[in-house]
C-alpha cells in the first residue's frame, strides 16, 4: 500500500514549498506520539489494555510510518533536486499503480488475510445463515427478558455465535470469572437472576 501511495505523495511534495529540513527530529516526534499512546494503559493497568486499544496502536503505527515516508521523500527531493526516479514514475502513473494494486491483491490472497476482513466475516455469517439464526435466538431471549412475570430467567444457550456481532455470552458456572455478564443482564432487565439452562 505504501508503494502504491509513493507516486501521489510525490505529486504533493513537488507542489509543496515546505523544506522538510529535519527528518531525524520528525521521526523522534512521531515516535513520541506513538509511545505516548501506550503510557495510560501501561501506567494504570500494567498492560497494553483491551484489544480495541491495541487496534488503535496498530493502525496509528501505519499512519505514522506513512507520514515518515512522506517527510523523508520530501527531504530527499530537496537534498537531491536532480534525482529523477520519481519524475520517471510520473510518466507511468497508471501502469505503476495497477501493477502495485495487483501485487497487493495477490499478497492478500496468498496469505489469506482477507479472511480476517470485516466484509469477509460478515458475508460468511450471512451466507451460512449464522447471523439470521443468532438474530432469531436473541429475539426469543428478549421475549423472556421483557416478560415482567418472570423474575428468575433461564434461557437456552445460543447455537449460533457469529464473531462479528456476538461478544461474550451468558455463563452457566456461577464461579466463572465472566459470570458478571449474567449479573449485568439481570440488572439491566430488572431480574433477580439470568442463567442458561442445563
Amino acid at each position: 500500500m505504501f508503494l502504491i501511495l509513493i507516486v501521489p505523495m510525490y505529486q504533493i511534495i513537488k507542489k509543496s514549498n515546505f523544506h522538510f529540513k529535519y527528518p531525524f527530529l520528525f521521526t523522534i516526534f512521531t515516535f513520541g506520539i506513538y509511545a505516548t499512546q501506550l503510557v495510560p494503559p501501561l501506567y494504570a493497568m500494567d498492560s497494553y489494555g483491551p484489544a480495541r486499544a491495541i487496534d488503535i496502536f496498530y493502525y496509528s503505527y501505519y499512519w505514522l510510518i506513512l507520514c515518515n515516508i512522506f517527510y523523508y521523500m520530501g527531504w530527499f527531493k530537496n537534498k537531491k533536486s536532480n534525482f529523477k526516479i520519481f519524475d520517471c514514475l510520473n510518466n507511468y502513473v497508471l501502469p505503476y499503480t495497477l501493477i502495485m494494486i495487483c501485487i497487493l491483491l495477490n499478497l492478500i490472497y496468498i496469505n489469506k488475510s482477507y479472511k480476517n476482513s470485516l466484509t469477509f466475516v460478515a458475508n460468511k455469517a450471512v451466507k451460512t445463515g449464522e447471523a439470521k439464526l443468532y438474530y432469531e435466538e436473541i429475539l426469543e431471549r428478549y421475549k423472556v427478558y421483557e416478560d415482567d412475570s418472570i423474575t428468575d430467567v433461564i434461557v437456552k444457550p445460543l447455537s449460533a455465535k457469529p464473531s462479528l456481532i456476538c461478544g461474550d455470552d451468558l455463563i452457566k458456572d456461577k464461579n466463572n470469572i465472566n459470570y458478571w455478564i449474567n449479573e449485568g443482564v439481570a440488572k439491566y432487565f430488572n431480574k433477580n437472576s439470568v442463567n442458561l439452562e442445563n
